[in-house]
């Protein structure tokens, strides 16, 4: 039995078949429809909603670098009033916003071809990474096993389940490609694949900055597998580095990147926060790439406890002396685990998240196939026991459990994220001509989605308003609203406003709020009244231009599972909101 599997793995054909069941693990996908980013997508390409035009392919410029792009975008409620005035959010990914578009306009309201499209995508990367392995791993049927457990990684169910992450596999595939054309110009002296290594790295930049990672394979197949002398390999290197550094360039000169949100982190504009959220990540997501929990457990808590964190880091050190002993002096897992570790440094600038190990899946695999092949076969006593036992948690988590997981992850994600918003939006009121005011709600995005939602679907030609006010964000406990006089409210919570990870999206926490703060937006300003030590408010008042019961103004919370009708208190009196949590309103069940 077991030669017979052997045999298969080490068919030629077998990448061909690793990437034809991962179609079938993710169709599941095609019934999931649109979810969260997908509905601002669809908006800005149906309806061509810009505060500044700009070219169809620039779909994931959010907030650029021009002031008064953001001062607009706060004033119509895209970014919140909590927004720092140094807030910017732009990404460079012009191919995969020129796909999204041609999408968007030839079937914009058929969610199942645009999941399908995401399928055979990743199933494409699925078909290079055996390829590769097949390349570069001596034993057939091992490569094989690599292709396999990279094919049906459950870890890569929301990326490929969400639409508008599409970006990042179009870079994963341009990152393979390249790894590939590489090796094939080193090996086999292959001319043309050596011109065209560094083209197929420029799209994959193009296509999304995930695409950096593959420089940290490039570097890890001239350390271990370039045997050639150390000039030799400077030169093959020269033209993936002439490529990124033109693209650093243009995406510095045009002005993306990011700036002031805790979300995301600018490896370049903010070098000593990136370094300190590398150590704080990269264990994170190493373990979720070898096993269980999975990365999107940590985002629940705003900042990863300390202790957490030294437990997670030693059961890596004693996984890495474990894998040493078992495939030490093998260049072929050098390059795996070295190409592995720096591919996971540049998505260490935004929150951990399975859909962030695509990349170092590729070494991860290439590491685990290698071990379990050679992990029964460990004489030392010692050794062979402490390996014999990872192996079988190896097996148990990416042989047994991912590919009935997978499906599963498809399905769950996917349902959960779109039913989310689809909640939103039910229960939002028809709002034409005013402004809605959202008192509070799980998270800062939700509203726009939802309303993003409600915009593109209505059909009566009344759309809802863009005019968005939310007010707070108050995930544990409760919030107590009193209204000062006609015109002012007064909002506070004893465990903190915006003390959730969802928050950081616009605004980092070393932003800390204190008291005197004030925010100025069309018709509102927001005016901190208490913060604790922690920079987080405890009290926030809010006074607007137009009286508050004016018939222009719309008000809702969110209780439970959507928004509900908001009723003001009367002038010198109080009501009650209860906080809103994020993954009571995303599963419907209370933590």
């Amino acid at each position: 039995m077991l030669d017979r599997m052997k045999r298969l793995l080490a068919s030629p054909r077998f990448p061909w078949m690793a990437a034809a069941l991962a179609v079938l693990l993710f169709l599941p996908a095609l019934n999931v429809g649109f979810m969260m980013d997908d509905y601002v997508q669809r908006v800005t390409n149906e309806r061509g909603i810009q505060i500044v035009p700009r070219p169809s392919w620039d779909l994931f410029r959010f907030v650029g670098p021009d002031r008064a792009e953001f001062a607009l975008s706060r004033d119509r409620g895209e970014v919140p009033w909590w927004a720092p005035p140094t807030y910017k959010l732009a990404f460079f990914r012009p191919l995969s916003g020129l796909w999204a578009w041609v999408d968007y306009r030839c079937f914009p309201d058929d969610a199942r071809l645009m999941h399908a499209e995401n399928i055979l995508l990743f199933a494409a990367m699925a078909l290079l990474a055996g390829l590769l392995y097949r390349r570069l791993l001596p034993e057939t049927w091992v490569a094989g096993l690599a292709a396999l457990l990279f094919a049906w990684d459950d870890a890569h169910s929301f990326v490929v389940v969400w639409i508008s992450n599409r970006n990042a596999i179009l870079a994963g595939v341009f990152g393979l490609l390249t790894l590939w054309l590489h090796d094939r110009a080193h090996r086999d002296g292959a001319r043309v694949a050596a011109i065209f290594a560094p083209f197929a790295l420029a799209l994959g930049l193009l296509a999304g900055e995930a695409a950096v990672a593959t420089l940290g394979y490039l570097a890890a197949y001239a350390l271990f597998l370039d045997d050639r002398a150390p000039r030799e390999r400077l030169r093959s290197m020269a033209p993936f580095a002439f490529v990124t550094l033109a693209w650093a360039v243009i995406y510095k000169v045009r002005g993306y990147g990011t700036s002031g949100s805790g979300f995301y982190v600018d490896p370049g504009g903010e070098p000593g926060t990136f370094v300190f959220a590398v150590v704080k990540r990269l264990p994170i997501l190493l373990l979720g790439q070898f096993g269980l929990p999975p990365a999107d457990l940590w985002p629940q808590t705003v900042e990863p406890r300390v202790l957490p964190l030294v437990v997670v880091t030693a059961l890596l050190a004693g996984l890495a002396l474990i894998f040493a002993r078992v495939i030490r002096k093998d260049r072929t897992c050098q390059f795996f685990a070295t190409g592995m570790l720096l591919s996971l440094v540049p998505v260490c600038a935004t929150w951990p998240n399975d859909r962030l190990l695509l990349f170092s899946g590729f070494g991860a695999f290439g590491l685990i196939a290698t071990f379990l092949s050679r992990a029964y076969a460990v004489e030392k006593p010692g050794p062979r026991f402490s390996a014999r036992t990872v192996a079988g948690v190896m097996i148990l988590v990416h042989v047994v459990l991912a590919p009935l997981l997978l499906p599963l992850r498809v399905w769950a994600v996917g349902t959960m994220l779109h039913e989310y918003v689809v909640a939103g939006e039910r229960t939002l009121p028809i709002v034409v001509g005013a402004t809605l005011v959202v008192v509070n709600a799980p998270d800062p995005l939700v509203p726009g989605m939802a309303g993003a939602k409600r915009y593109y679907e209505e059909i009566n030609g009344k759309p809802l308003t863009l005019r968005l006010r939310q007010l707070t964000v108050v995930a544990t406990g409760d919030e107590i609203v009193e209204r000062i006089d006609d015109h002012t409210l007064s909002l506070s919570a004893s465990e903190g406003i915006f003390h959730d990870p969802f928050s950081q999206v616009f605004r980092s926490p070393s932003m800390l709020f204190h008291k005197g703060d004030i925010a100025s937006v069309a018709g509102m300003r927001a005016e901190i009244m208490d913060a604790g030590e922690d920079g987080i408010p405890r009290r926030i008042q809010f006074h607007f231009d137009a009286p508050l019961d004016d018939p222009t103004t719309v008000w809702v919370t969110w209780v439970h599972q959507g928004f509900v009708p908001f009723k003001l208190p009367a002038p010198g009196e109080k009501v009650t909101v209860p906080g809103a949590n994020f993954l009571e309103a995303l599963t419907g069940q209370k933590p």
